[in-house]
């Protein structure tokens, strides 16, 4: 980068480290959109960006926008097949000079996703200015600028909470030996620091007695055609 996009770059990080999120509450039935940032400079990662969008919207009632981010500009001739911005659409004053941005920008997605492998301040900056609801990240610089923060770059996959207190669902099955059934989890176990804080075992389940599962499942994400999600909290 020049001298001026790395001035620019400074600027914008002071910027973030005295930004705050805005806190919302979450419900899955709201959940009709998705706003994905990607640093769109990787081909591998462009595809696996396009391939978690297609997957998405297979599976689940919700319509989802890919808008890329190139840390130099690009010629004429360079195309993607989703819409992109370049460090140079952001001004010093952090304001976009770009069509495209600020209809990003302006799109009230329920999640935003930062799949920023790279860590750019312009990448977060955008982000944070979003009118998106809920915003995700994929890297622990500004963890206070997001909803969830998952660390990839940690063997261990940790995820940030900016809350004192969380519950966790989860999807999934058990594969039947020797058939192709998915059946549902015969045991859960939940712990925290060594200590199990919640467990779920289904011994038996009559006809008779299914309804009950409604109590212990994501219900309105059931309604809504979000599959089943399993409780792991009461």
């Amino acid at each position: 980068m020049s001298w001026k996009d790395n001035l620019a770059d400074y600027l914008l990080a002071i910027k973030l480290r005295h930004k705050q999120l805005q806190s919302t509450t979450a419900q899955h039935s709201t959940i009709s959109n998705l706003g994905i940032l990607l640093a769109a400079e990787s081909i591998d990662h462009q595809q696996a960006v396009r391939r978690f969008a297609k997957e998405i919207e297979k599976n689940h009632p919700i319509s989802t926008h890919i808008f890329g981010f190139v840390n130099k500009k690009l010629s004429e001739k360079v195309t993607f097949s989703f819409p992109h911005f370049s460090r140079t659409d952001m001004g010093w004053s952090g304001i976009p000079n770009n069509n495209k941005l600020e209809l990003f920008l302006q799109r009230p997605y329920e999640v935003l996703v930062n799949f920023d492998m790279m860590n750019y301040n312009v990448m977060h900056y955008v982000s944070h200015i979003a009118l998106a609801k809920h915003k995700f990240a994929l890297s622990p610089r500004f963890p206070h600028l997001y909803d969830i923060v998952i660390d990839l770059n940690d063997s261990n996959a940790l995820i940030e909470l900016p809350s004192w207190r969380c519950g966790v669902v989860m999807k999934g099955f058990d594969q039947q030996d020797h058939s192709s059934n998915k059946n549902g989890f015969y045991k859960i176990r939940l712990e925290a620091d060594g200590k199990t804080v919640y467990e779920y075992t289904s011994r038996h389940c009559g006809f008779h007695e299914t309804h009950q599962m409604n109590a212990h499942i994501d219900y309105p994400a059931r309604i809504n055609g979000l599959g089943f999600w399993h409780r792991c909290y009461t």
